[in-house]
């Protein structure tokens, strides 16, 4: 409930932004709001130049994200480059833009593409701003393996450079793009911009409420006076947005829920800043509510409230998943709903979701197309329509960003209900080699194994030939995703108060794992951490295991270092937790979730991140040894 590369360091902002040298040329060469536009990429700067075709996922960056505009552009190969066009929309203030073919993404090592917009001849004053707030924003949803140095360089520079023709939206979009950039904690600094947006005669009500909540988490009230002016009587929603989702959350029936959420839908619906978001998440759970009690119909209409196609997704599918379990009896009703919910889908491959939340479409990879494909094969394996369902789990099957946790399930089950054991055996396999992990199925095949169901293919052989081949597709995805670039440097206190700094382990190592005291998997993870970091004190002594405690949403140090330390002792633990609750150090490597693990080489340079907790022992094993013997190379 609590709130998911390569390159230099001195990454330089005409890298990232110019029009011309840079990794993007534009014509013309200082492209305005409302000109058509012609880009070219150099195939050399892309990780797709076998593709003929490639297409842009571009976003024209407005003054707010929910006035981004997102546009498919379909770029083809031509004289050793990408080459296509589109109208830049008006009022428009920067481009920022990546790259996919089929089912690859090329984010430009996770920078993006990307160039600045002019007016007259000038570029315009905050385009630099905003195209690295944007960068900054995809880099921490969906760059999942690295991240992004030296924007809190560039962007410092920028707003040296630009800042008295700044507007009090691009002071405060300073300001918020700083604070999660920053390496640490400048309170002057900090407050010497809050003072400038305080004084501000343009500031509203709603973002003079925000930043009198900035200063009192800098500790300062000098400025109450003059915000509680300008604030008067406005009290957001989404004041009480976090608790309010909890509190709907919490309730035990759905009717508590539908009930809660009809009284605060008109409020939400009002505030222009997160009522949709928080809309959404309570329509979200009121329909959870609705189909734990069984009530599809119900739930599936709280569906026209979310913005999110995600979401939706989620509802119909749990839907679909209940109306499909092998003891349930469909009704004539039941099939009319199924129908109606995978018969309203396009099948286009690259549909796009509500352009507010573009970070998550891209994080996913999956399209609308996709999904629906789930649900019919679903569906038809309920009416043992099995011959059609096949064609579709077989095809979707291919698709590697499709995870198999969608589906594999329904497929394997088909699969053994029709007696065609050796081809379940086959798609276990690749479930396992992609990570997807089930008791359930693994049972299931140990049994039909025992009964020599695949003749000269036992439980035990079929473990051993997997575990060499899970070996060379994870050293292969791994190997893929691994870079070279100096890490953050740290300077954090143990749980007693005791220094420790990055320099100090020289020579080392290091597997950095990033938790919370509120994380469940990062806790569910220890036992297996704790077996990982004894079995390497043994077999590597240049491996240092540190675990940083982080990401603690504002609750007081003193009650979350005793919970730590509860924590700790009750299973016996033996780790060196070090305190970054206030999040700085975590922040500088753009993390979106945790539980994560970084490894930092003998060097103090960044080499590879991994996000969430699989289970497996011997999994994690074989990928941690992968990950300290490339770091020798």
């Amino acid at each position: 409930m609590r709130n998911y590369f390569l390159g230099l360091l001195s990454l330089s902002l005409c890298m990232m932004a110019c029009n011309s040298d840079g990794n993007i040329k534009t014509t013309p060469s200082k492209p305005e709001a409302g000109q058509n536009v012609t880009i070219n990429i150099p195939l050399k700067q892309t990780t797709l130049s076998d593709a003929e075709n490639v297409y842009a996922y571009v976003y024209a960056i407005g003054a707010t994200e929910l006035k981004d505009t997102a546009i498919d552009v379909l770029l083809q190969k031509k004289d050793n480059s990408f080459v296509g066009e589109f109208t830049v929309p008006d009022s428009s203030l920067a481009i920022y833009m990546y790259l996919l073919d089929k089912n690859k993404i090329d984010d430009n090592k996770g920078k993006g593409y990307g160039f600045t917009l002019y007016k007259d001849g000038k570029e315009l004053a905050n385009s630099e701003l905003y195209l690295i707030s944007t960068t900054r924003r995809n880099s921490y949803y969906w760059n999942e393996y690295g991240f992004s140095p030296g924007l809190l360089a560039d962007l410092k520079k920028t707003y040296d450079k630009n800042k008295s023709a700044y507007t009090t939206q691009d002071l405060i979009k300073y300001y918020n793009t700083y604070l999660s950039v920053r390496e640490k904690v400048d309170t002057a600094y900090e407050l010497s911009l809050l003072n400038t947006i305080a004084e501000a005669t343009d500031l509203s009500e709603a973002d003079a409420f925000k930043v009198k909540n900035y200063y009192k988490t800098l500790g300062d009230s000098s400025k109450n006076e003059v915000l509680a002016a300008k604030i008067k009587e406005y009290q957001p929603a989404s004041n009480t947005a976090s608790d309010l989702v909890w509190d709907l959350y919490s309730l035990p029936t759905a009717k508590e829920k539908t009930d809660l959420f009809q009284k605060y839908l008109d409020t939400l619906t009002a505030d222009p800043y997160t009522g949709k978001g928080v809309t959404q998440n309570l329509a979200y759970y009121t329909a959870i509510g609705l189909l734990n009690e069984g009530k599809t119909e119900q739930a599936l209409s709280y569906t026209k409230y979310f913005q999110d196609k995600g979401f939706t997704n989620s509802i119909q599918s749990q839907i679909v998943d209940k109306l499909t379990e092998p003891s349930y009896k469909l009704t004539a009703k039941d099939i009319t709903l199924l129908n109606s919910i995978v018969s309203d889908q396009s099948e286009g491959d690259f549909k796009r979701v509500a352009v507010e939340d573009y970070y998550k479409s891209q994080k996913s990879k999956l399209s609308d197309a996709d999904y629906n494909k789930v649900k019919k094969a679903k569906i038809f394996a309920k009416q043992n329509q099995a011959d059609s369902a096949y064609l579709i789990f077989g095809s979707i099957s291919k698709n590697d960003a499709l995870a198999y946790y969608a589906y594999g399930n329904s497929y394997f089950n088909l699969l053994i209900a029709d007696n065609k054991i050796k081809e379940a055996v086959d798609l276990w396999k690749e479930m396992k080699v992609k990570s997807f992990s089930d008791e359930d199925i693994d049972k299931t095949l140990e049994s039909k194994l025992n009964e020599n169901a695949v003749p000269g293919v036992t439980w035990a052989s079929l473990q051993e030939s997997l575990t060499t081949e899970v070996k060379e597709k994870s050293r292969e995805n791994i190997s893929a995703h691994f870079t070279n670039i100096p890490a953050p440097k740290f300077q954090l206190t143990d749980l007693d108060g005791n220094p420790f700094n990055m320099d100090q382990y020289k020579g080392k190592k290091l597997m950095i794992d990033f938790w919370a005291t509120w994380c469940g998997p990062c806790i569910a993870s220890f036992p297996e951490m704790a077996q990982l970091q004894e079995h390497f004190a043994k077999a590597d002594t240049t491996v240092q295991f540190l675990f940083v405690l982080t990401m603690e949403d504002g609750k007081k140090e003193a009650e979350v270092i005793a919970s730590a330390k509860k924590l700790m002792e009750s299973k016996n633990l033996n780790f060196l937790i070090l305190n970054d609750i206030s999040g700085n150090y975590v922040n500088q490597f753009q993390i979106s979730a945790i539980p994560c693990k970084v490894f930092v080489d003998k060097n103090g340079n960044f080499r590879y991140k991994s996000t969430g907790y699989m289970r497996g022992y011997e999994k994690n094993l074989s990928d941690f040894e992968t990950i300290f013997s490339l770091m020798e190379k």
